[in-house]
């Protein structure tokens, strides 16, 4: 017996494989978001992703790593969305 999402087509890398079921299962579930990460632009965009701001939530005894933190995730850049024709 093999598992449902190793069962690709030859040639299809299976992190792809795996966005693919993490969307179309988050579909199923009605999820009006989805948090995809940052990595793998293109097969992402290629979805109609998006990137969007990052945030953390963080809370430490010392407020100056406050500060630090977020001077820190401001400074990371992400490349935008390449366009995607409409099919």
């Amino acid at each position: 017996m093999t598992w449902a999402p190793l069962r690709r087509p030859k040639g299809v890398p299976l992190s792809l494989r795996w966005l693919h079921i993490t969307v179309a299962d988050a579909i199923a579930w009605g999820c009006r978001r989805l948090s995809l990460g940052r990595t793998a632009l293109e097969p992402k965009a290629a979805l109609g992703a998006r990137p969007e701001p990052m945030s953390v939530g963080l809370r430490h005894r010392v407020p100056a790593v406050h500060w630090l933190v977020r001077g820190m995730l401001d400074a990371v850049p992400h490349a935008e969305a390449p366009e995607r024709a409409a099919r």
